[in-house]
């Protein structure tokens, strides 16, 4: 009786000797870095903003189709980027449409708001009317 199984233990051996069997390979490792997050620092005082310090430097900005304008008292005040950081992760830029802004004054001008970089990030610097 050994005889008879000889030969299909001899296969089995050199089939398996000879690399034809091979384990399956492992599961692919998933790395996933964190979004980058914003620091936000709560405003001192009931009239101020809160300031927020984007992690990136905020894209460049979109070309915007300026409409003609409704009145001579009206300014049109350029989109910007803003940075948004939910709780639940979702980070990222979003683009604010431009808009028509009236003028509180005649001779009134208005300051652009801009990006500026710091040592904590990129912060938002409001613009104004000056």
């Amino acid at each position: 009786m050994l005889r008879r199984y000889t030969p299909a233990v001899a296969i089995f051996v050199s089939l398996f000797a000879a690399g034809c069997y091979s384990p399956p390979p492992p599961p692919p490792r998933v790395v996933e870095t964190p979004p980058p997050q914003a620091v936000v620092v709560p405003p001192a005082a009931p009239d101020e903003h809160a300031l927020v310090f984007a992690p990136t430097e905020p894209p460049a900005p979109q070309t915007e189709v300026i409409p003609a304008p409704p009145s001579n008292l009206v300014y049109w005040v350029p989109g910007h980027w803003r940075w948004n950081a939910t709780a639940d992760g979702h980070n990222g830029w979003t683009w604010v449409a431009g808009y028509y802004a009236e003028r509180p004054t005649q001779t009134a001008t208005w300051v652009d708001g801009h990006w500026e970089q710091s040592s904590r990030g990129w912060i938002w610097v409001q613009g104004y009317w000056r």
